[in-house]
């Protein structure tokens, strides 16, 4: 999560907060696609995103960003976007992990931040 506040400076806890909240919604399929549910409590109007990157132009996108809204989403980076990155830097770290002792912590987020 530092890493992703160091990589988006700027980003309020509640951004954070929303990414966090989506990282299980986050689907990877075999072609570098991404599919991210909607959800209505973060205010998605759809109940899909797709989430991929571009090698040509070295950025990630998402169909919100072909919205009404997303010139917005786009400049800002949505956490539609953030949320794949978390769980890229997650699963990257699970691998990491299956060579080496594990140790797991559990804890519950305040939703009121």
């Amino acid at each position: 999560m530092e890493r992703l506040r160091a990589d988006l400076p700027g980003k309020s806890r509640s951004w954070i907060k929303r990414a966090i909240m989506r990282l299980g919604d986050v689907k990877e399929l075999k072609s570098g696609l991404y599919l991210v549910g909607g959800r209505r409590e973060l205010g998605d109007w759809k109940p899909l995103y797709q989430v991929w990157f571009s090698e040509k132009e070295s950025r990630w996108y998402c169909t919100c960003y072909f919205s009404h809204l997303g010139f917005a989403c786009q400049r800002d980076v949505c956490t539609h976007v953030a949320a794949v990155l978390l769980y890229r830097r997650y699963k990257k770290a699970l691998e990491k992990a299956e060579r080496r002792r594990v140790y797991v912590a559990e804890g519950e987020v305040d939703a009121e931040v």
